[in-house]
């Protein structure tokens, strides 16, 4: 009856691929987004489980903090995209998989 929760990137997500090459020291060598494929293959494993992607446009952002340092403009996209976010992905729950990140509900 135990549950696990846990987020994680998804593998296939353009823009991470590029926030990855652009900042390797901020994971281990060994450290690699999960495919969709992954996630369903670990989600048979138990009872119960499933999926759910957030952060669709509003991985845009942290890239603009890195790329500008400026705070105030991530604060400023941020809450935009997120509202949008939230919209879009309730319209069309389908581009929930293209997600940045990606939030894994299991029960054994």
């Amino acid at each position: 009856g135990g549950r696990a929760i846990f987020t994680e990137p998804l593998a296939h997500i353009p823009f991470l691929r590029l926030f990855r090459l652009l900042t390797p020291g901020r994971r281990t060598p060994t450290e690699q987004p999960m495919t969709v494929g992954q996630i369903q293959r670990l989600i048979g494993c138990f009872a119960r489980g499933g999926f759910r992607g957030f952060h669709f446009l509003s991985i845009l952002p942290p890239g603009l903090l890195l790329a500008t340092g400026s705070r105030a403009l991530f604060q400023r996209t941020m809450g935009m995209t997120q509202m949008i976010d939230r919209w879009l992905l309730a319209a069309a729950p389908p581009l929930r998989r293209f997600c940045w990140m990606t939030l894994i509900d299991v029960t054994k």
